[in-house]
């Protein structure tokens, strides 16, 4: 069968047997754990080498990585930081600056219609209850789009959470019947157009129960005149601070915080907490200024 001739991970096999074993030898042999450390100690003992990352990460003082393993909600580390859970932990974020683009896009959620329905065509043949779970989504996202008028008409179009209503019922229940076909089925015909959908709608559903006045939700054209309906953070201060809620402390520091009032309460700070300027370490007079005139 087709499955049968699917690529097997030989890491994965066995897994679970030989991790303690490997977690072992690593933790009493090694003092830092990094990329290269992982993946030579992985194919030592055939561990799966991201296991082993998150795995160790238990045993580590000091983690390094991206905004989106303690912020994002669809890339966070859940040993940790799942819901109800905290700990000693203390954030310290480099070149903080970025992190309110960065939580504005981790915040957001986007849906196309198109998507929807090139989904629906793939698989409507062998997975009619997807197809009809897909069909009214996509009426919902039609009847947004008629709601615009004028069909010329490109703008923006700002809208409130209960026009979205509707689709996020309907999108709940096209989830849960996703969830039981991918359940069952490993590939297929439309498998990985509904897995792909799978993604966004789940997406989109966990950003939807996020919304509150610190959100915009609009409805517009993309590039490929494909038709998009966005659930926009346009302030990430709220959702920041229910992830540094599970620290003890969050030190955000960049060279660029200014004006520093304004990050501080973008980035989830309150009136309480402490903004400290430090003078730079560089010496000025090694400074060059350099005026382009072309």
């Amino acid at each position: 069968s087709l499955h049968d001739a699917l690529p097997i991970c030989p890491y994965a096999k066995g897994h679970f047997d030989r991790i303690n074993e490997c977690l072992y030898d690593i933790v009493t042999n090694e003092e830092a754990f990094h990329r290269d450390v992982i993946e030579a100690y992985a194919a030592k003992h055939m561990v799966c080498p991201f296991e082993l990352g998150l795995d160790l990460s238990l045993f580590s003082d000091l983690v390094i990585g991206d905004y989106n393993y303690v912020f994002d909600p669809n890339a966070y580390l859940r040993r940790f930081f799942a819901e109800g859970q905290g700990g000693d932990y203390i954030f310290l974020a480099d070149e903080a600056h970025n992190l309110v683009d960065r939580g504005r896009k981790m915040y957001s959620a986007v849906l196309v219609k198109e998507d929807l329905l090139a989904c629906k065509r793939a698989c409507e043949k062998f997975q009619p209850a997807i197809a009809r779970a897909l069909e009214k989504c996509n009426k919902d996202m039609l009847s947004i789009k008629r709601s615009r008028g004028d069909a010329s008409d490109q703008r923006i179009v700002v809208m409130d959470t209960d026009a979205v209503g509707a689709l996020a019922l309907h999108a709940d229940r096209l989830k849960t019947v996703m969830s039981e076909y991918l359940a069952d089925h490993n590939d297929g015909a439309g498998h990985q157009e509904i897995l792909d959908i799978f993604f966004k709608i789940s997406d989109f559903l966990n950003i939807y129960d996020l919304l509150g006045p610190d959100y915009c939700i609009y409805n517009g054209f993309d590039d490929n005149m494909d038709f998009y309906l966005k659930l926009f953070c346009v302030d990430p201060a709220r959702n920041l601070r229910n992830c540094t809620d599970k620290a003890r402390a969050t030190v955000f520091f960049s060279a660029t915080l200014l004006p520093v009032q304004y990050y501080k309460r973008v980035l989830g700070g309150t009136s309480d907490d402490y903004e400290v300027y430090a003078k730079s370490v560089f010496d000025p007079a090694n400074r060059l200024l350099i005026q382009a005139s072309d």
